[in-house]
């Protein structure tokens, strides 16, 4: 019994004492930030939680997001910055993944307190992205200032975060002057080994080929070689098993456009390989497509590359009706 009043008596305590600051709070909303800063202080940030429970924002995340702008605004960067990584293992629930913490991190960032968070993040003691919500977020830092933007992509690149969730932002950008995007993503996908599933969704991107697709894929096909190449070989293969004439129709000029990004001399014109699946697969192009890829109609009429297919002939076939069948690596759900 006089432990059960001791603990009644601590409950209400704190219930007072709650409310006491929260009241304070709306007068003065710096007490937020000064209470977490001596909460810390004292390695007590468990009785923050009650305390935003009292508040007016009601939860722990809108609290701590408030107190947090309220503190890198009002007081000394090395402040906020002296307690955020010890916040981010302490709230992770509120602090991973969210874009108005990031962006207060990245707002007065200086070159130290950047290495000062990079070494955290690749010392596992913040985790500063979701996976599951990477493209919303990557999308809310697009209109932040650059060097904002460069910063998150620093750190990005020290959490290792997958790349297929990286490239996945794209499908729902369609302004194609996102400078600060395409630059930092070229950098990041230039450290990626491309596999089948990443090379896919880079190639199927729409709209991105001169900011971003072209570049990274010759970048990979200089250092991977044949391994690249032996993929897109896959794709096109799966393209004409599969019957689907629009994604062979997007391969054939991708390679077109690969070709004229390179010089004549470039490894790839020397694939027979891959130019004799182009070629088998020629009469299936659209003649629109053709008209369009002058390099490929010249590599074929040079004839250098022997099939024994019957798409050697260069008059058009009718376009093949699409047909579904399962080929992993033409999975419309990675597209």
């Amino acid at each position: 019994d006089c432990e059960e009043q001791e603990n009644t008596k601590q409950w209400y305590q704190r219930r007072v004492r709650g409310k006491f600051l929260s009241e304070l709070y709306t007068v003065e909303p710096r007490v937020g930030y000064h209470l977490l800063y001596y909460l810390y202080s004292r390695a007590q940030l468990d009785l923050y939680s009650e305390f935003a429970s009292y508040t007016s924002a009601g939860t722990l995340k809108a609290c701590l997001t408030e107190d947090l702008r309220i503190c890198q605004e009002e007081d000394s960067p090395a402040t906020f910055y002296k307690i955020i990584s010890d916040l981010y293992q302490k709230f992770p629930s509120v602090t991973t993944g969210n874009s108005n913490i990031l962006h207060l991190i990245v707002s007065c960032i200086d070159s130290q307190q950047l290495h000062s968070i990079i070494c955290n993040v690749m010392s596992k003691k913040m985790k500063i992205f979701n996976v599951r919500s990477i493209g919303s977020l990557l999308k809310s830092t697009l209109e932040w200032e650059t060097f904002e933007q460069y910063c998150v992509w620093q750190l990005l690149s020290a959490e290792s975060v997958p790349s297929e969730s990286v490239i996945d932002v794209l499908k729902d950008i369609k302004d194609t002057h996102h400078f600060e995007l395409f630059s930092s993503m070229l950098i990041f996908l230039k450290s990626v080994k491309p596999t089948e599933k990443v090379v896919k969704k880079i190639i199927f991107l729409q709209n991105f080929e001169e900011q971003l697709v072209i570049p990274i894929c010759v970048w990979w096909i200089d250092k991977y070689s044949e391994g690249v190449i032996r993929i897109i070989e896959s794709f096109i293969s799966a393209a004409v098993s599969t019957m689907d004439d629009r994604r062979l129709n997007i391969l054939v000029q991708f390679v077109e456009m690969i070709c004229k990004a390179v010089d004549q001399n470039h490894m790839l014109y020397e694939q027979t390989t891959l130019w004799r699946q182009i070629k088998s697969s020629y009469g299936f192009i659209s003649a629109s497509v053709k008209e369009e890829c002058p390099v490929i109609q010249r590599m074929m009429k040079e004839n250098k590359f022997e099939s024994d297919s019957e798409a050697d002939s260069d008059e058009e076939r009718p376009q093949l009706s699409k047909r579904k069948r399962d080929v992993s690596v033409l999975d419309s759900d990675d597209e």
